[in-house]
């Protein structure tokens, strides 16, 4: 039998826990409204600085092919074949409202630049929320989410990459989309959730190629939590395998996937013997990289 002190000790244990979670509650929200609205002002402040044009950077060849893509359908301009489309169509969407917003007082050649640095900070922003989501779930602590959220808002690397034109902030934060997704159908017990993760997995996939690992993820999960109810189950792996044969279609027969090419000065970029800055290289070549 348990003594008188340890019954007390147990029940003060159990109080200071209460209160740490009732603490935790009350300052989640606010603190997490701090953490990003602090993101945003340093994501967010004068991102017409240095201009593509003046620095040399890839986000140049991304404006010019996002414009292919609304002229032809594809990114063939100055060979940009094959090249991850999901920030090329975002750019092409995020041109098309800027030109509705301007109208005659837009300046293509800062404009486009400065909407689309917008947009990929605010994707930034996203990446805190999510990674305090993501940190709360699997820390088990509105303290660990905190955490997160203000090593991701933080970080020189994901600040950087937040401030450009380019893929890396809406492939973050639909990757960790797709892990939270994730969690939550472990979680609530719900194959549908995993309709979220498999749609957020595949938006991933098209910013960057390399996250084509995680495609398999829903699977996976579907496989190991949803294994009792095989029937379901079943129908909806045939759904999802389907729709991913139908993507991969698209990118190899229209979108050229294998077509692959990169922009001048990347680690990938191969040089032609007839003097081309840019040439055609295969994805097994990419990957051997």
């Amino acid at each position: 039998m348990q003594t008188t002190s340890e019954i007390s000790g147990s029940l003060d244990s159990r109080s200071a826990f209460v209160w740490r979670q009732k603490i935790g509650s009350y300052i989640w929200l606010p603190v997490l409204v701090a953490i990003s609205i602090t993101a945003a002002v340093v994501r967010l402040v004068a991102l017409d600085y240095n201009l593509p044009i003046d620095v040399g950077n890839d986000e140049y060849f991304y404006h010019i092919w996002a414009k292919s893509i609304r002229e032809t359908g594809r990114p063939d301009a100055d060979r940009g074949a094959g090249y991850p489309p999901g920030i090329l169509y975002l750019l092409a969407a995020d041109q098309i409202v800027a030109e509705t917003i301007l109208g005659s007082n837009l300046n293509i050649g800062i404009d486009y630049v400065v909407w689309g640095r917008t947009l990929c900070a605010l994707f930034g922003v996203g990446n805190v929320i999510l990674a305090a989501s993501l940190g709360n779930i699997l820390g088990k602590s509105n303290l660990a989410g905190l955490i997160s959220a203000a090593l991701v808002a933080a970080a020189p690397l994901m600040v950087f990459e937040s401030r450009r034109a380019a893929a890396n902030a809406p492939w973050v934060f639909f990757t960790l989309f797709t892990f939270l997704w994730l969690l939550i159908a472990r979680d609530q017990k719900r194959i549908a959730y995993l309709y979220f993760a498999l749609a957020a997995a595949i938006a991933s996939f098209l910013f960057k190629y390399q996250s084509g690992v995680i495609l398999g993820l829903p699977f996976l999960f579907a496989l190991i939590c949803f294994r009792n109810n095989r029937p379901a189950l079943l129908s909806h792996l045939v759904i999802w395998s389907v729709l991913l044969l139908g993507l991969l279609a698209w990118l190899i027969w229209d979108y050229k996937i294998f077509e692959v090419v990169n922009t001048p000065g990347s680690d990938t970029d191969s040089y032609m013997t007839d003097g081309r800055l840019i040439g055609f290289q295969s994805l097994t070549s990419n990957f051997a990289l």
